[in-house]
């Protein structure tokens, strides 16, 4: 287990196992060698996720969300780990995965997002364009375990 803090003091943690009753997920994709995120219309640019919708499983939710906000297809998906944040007395998990999108489809509209944007490396991004979850600490560590040893 690692263990973080994220930008409003809260302790995290990353196991590298699911976790029972984990309702979000988050998407760590590549297409054509580069990153590609999601430009929130409020956060700015972040890694799609969301919530798992009733009677979806993990993979199916990150699937559907990863549609949604990008229009990116991908065939499988890779489970890297299951973060929680602890806010006092309640927990907050989601389950990250990595992917290699196989296509990337323009939609009519994106839900909450602008859309999709790639990039070789999130630091090529200026600041005031992340959203807070592209600068927390736990989720960068993710991102650089999948930018270093792969998607596997």
């Amino acid at each position: 287990m690692k263990t973080f803090t994220d930008n409003q003091g809260r302790r995290v943690t990353l196991v590298s196992s699911y976790v029972e009753n984990t309702e979000h997920v988050l998407i760590i994709p590549k297409f054509n060698g580069q990153f590609l995120l999601t430009s929130h219309k409020q956060r700015g640019l972040e890694f799609p996720g969301g919530k798992v919708e009733p009677g979806e499983s993990l993979v199916e939710g990150a699937q559907r969300e990863l549609y949604e906000e990008t229009g990116g297809l991908v065939g499988n998906l890779h489970f890297v780990g299951t973060y929680t944040v602890h806010d006092g007395d309640s927990t907050f998990s989601k389950a990250a995965f990595c992917c290699n999108i196989e296509r990337l489809d323009q939609l009519k509209h994106y839900y909450e997002t602008d859309g999709p944007m790639l990039v070789d490396h999130i630091d090529d991004i200026k600041e005031d364009e992340k959203s807070e979850l592209l600068k927390d600490d736990c989720i960068i560590f993710l991102y650089n375990e999948v930018r270093e040893n792969g998607c596997q």
